[in-house]
């Protein structure tokens, strides 16, 4: 557990793993101790948790289905807190299902563990382990409603578990105000409101909520420094109220205000950064610290580019998100959230180039696109449409004849069909719209892209007359 509190979550997951076997075995001696059992529970649960940490979600997935099977046919000393431990495996359950996008099931799980533990909490409300049991699965189903189920728009019952999450995490605190780790997770719960009245576009208050959690995370990072979670929740803290500045940049009307809020995003972001630096070198082998630089690193190059247009310094920063979410991906390669921000650093680093008119570099970073979801469409549009603009900079290419500067530009477009194509395969909406889509206007007038056309009017007019 210190470990985990040191943001050593692989050196944790393994000293677990030992615990746990070693109260297995108190267990199989000393069966009738209810107490020794529940710890055993408990442990397996964090180990589970501290896997999901360390990027490996699928062993904790097996390890928390081996875990809910004993406790459905084992463990007779438990009686009634069994189905409270089931619950609380239940919210480490969602949160790896969520890892791994299996989202409605995700969804499922976290609310039978809400509505199992609110029930408990209202027969006994001064139970502390209770309260925070509850708050755990409440702020994990937050969570999930929040950033996988309301993209563009917030799901309306994000909102009230967010507030139910800050409710008992504030509970938990007036319980036990001495423990310092109940006010970090309180800041963390409001940090998560602050994050959904965001999106909501209730900035003012989300602010409040960011800042409020800010005041109360910096004497803590301050006070203990090689305690490497409580400056990740400062950085995240950080890094939200760089995302609610630049909602107000794109709200602002005034040019003096637009401009006020430019400088504090980005003043925010390269705090978020420094901080993330520092602890993705303290724990190199933690994905988590390389994810959230990855993160933070984009969300700067993006503004760079809006504030100053400066190519040279938004590459640089898009480049080392790439690179930070190349150390995450190798370290956890089954999560889905490093592979988006893996995919979005290189779609970044593309435009980037093609701005710059290298469509050579361009292009080989195009070609890695479709890499972290093989098996998705995306991907390989984004890869089509990155090919057709460097059809189109072909088109404007200085010092070649008109028959080089042609066949670079069949060469540039034969290979956007070729990803189109793949794209079609896996399923894109609506491939019949192709050529109506702007996105790939650079790709008219050329006879790959005429070749695609037809075959996609082949294959609707075949659908149709099956």
């Amino acid at each position: 557990r210190l470990l985990r509190e040191l943001g050593r979550h692989g050196e944790a997951a393994a000293a677990l793993q030992v615990a746990a076997r070693r109260y297995g075995e108190l267990a199989r001696m000393r069966g009738d101790d209810a107490a020794l059992v529940e710890t055993l529970v408990r442990l397996r649960i964090e180990h589970a948790r501290a896997l999901t940490s360390t990027g490996r979600a699928s062993a904790a997935r097996a390890a928390l289905e081996s875990l809910d099977a004993d406790l459905q046919d084992g463990f007779p000393s438990l009686g009634d807190e069994r189905g409270r431990l089931r619950a609380v495996a239940g919210t480490a359950r969602g949160v790896v299902l969520k890892e791994l996008d299996l989202l409605p099931e995700a969804r499922e799980v976290l609310t039978r563990s809400t509505v199992e533990l609110d029930a408990r909490l209202a027969e006994r409300p001064d139970d502390v382990e209770l309260v925070v049991d509850a708050a755990g699965a409440w702020t994990e189903l937050a969570l999930l409603l929040s950033t996988r189920f309301s993209d563009p728009v917030v799901d309306p019952e994000t909102l009230p578990a967010m507030r139910r999450a800050v409710a008992a995490a504030e509970h938990l605190a007036a319980l036990q105000p001495d423990e310092v780790r109940n006010h970090v997770n309180l800041s963390v719960a409001r940090a998560n409101l602050g994050g959904a009245l965001r999106r909501m576009g209730a900035l003012d208050d989300a602010m409040e909520c960011y800042v409020e959690s800010q005041r109360q995370l910096e004497p803590l990072v301050r006070d203990f420094p090689s305690t490497l979670a409580y400056k990740q929740e400062l950085a995240t803290a950080l890094n939200q109220q760089g995302l609610l500045l630049d909602a107000r940049v794109a709200a602002a009307a005034d040019p003096e205000e637009r401009a006020a809020a430019m400088r504090a995003a980005e003043d925010t972001y390269a705090r978020t950064i420094a901080l993330l630096e520092e602890l993705a070198r303290a724990a190199g082998d933690e994905f988590v610290y390389a994810h959230r630089l990855a993160v933070a690193r984009y969300n700067l190059a993006a503004l760079v580019w809006a504030i100053h247009g400066d190519v040279d310094r938004h590459l640089e920063l898009a480049r080392g998100a790439l690179e930070a979410a190349e150390q995450a991906r190798a370290t956890a390669p089954e999560n889905r959230d490093v592979a988006r921000s893996l995919l979005d650093a290189r779609w970044m680093i593309v435009n980037a180039l093609i701005g710059r008119g290298d469509a050579a570099a361009a292009a080989e970073h195009a070609e890695r696109l479709p890499e972290p979801f093989p098996d998705h469409w995306n991907g390989y549009t984004r890869a089509t449409i990155a090919y057709g603009r460097c059809a189109d900079l072909a088109r404007g290419a200085t010092g070649l004849t008109d028959e080089e500067r042609a066949r670079r530009v069949e060469a540039y477009a034969e290979r956007a069909c070729e990803l189109a194509r793949m794209a079609i395969d896996r399923g894109v909406p609506e491939p019949e719209r192709i050529g109506e889509l702007s996105d790939l206007a650079p790709l008219h007038g050329t006879a790959a892209f005429a070749a695609l056309l037809a075959e996609v009017e082949a294959r609707r007019a075949d659908s149709r007359a099956r």
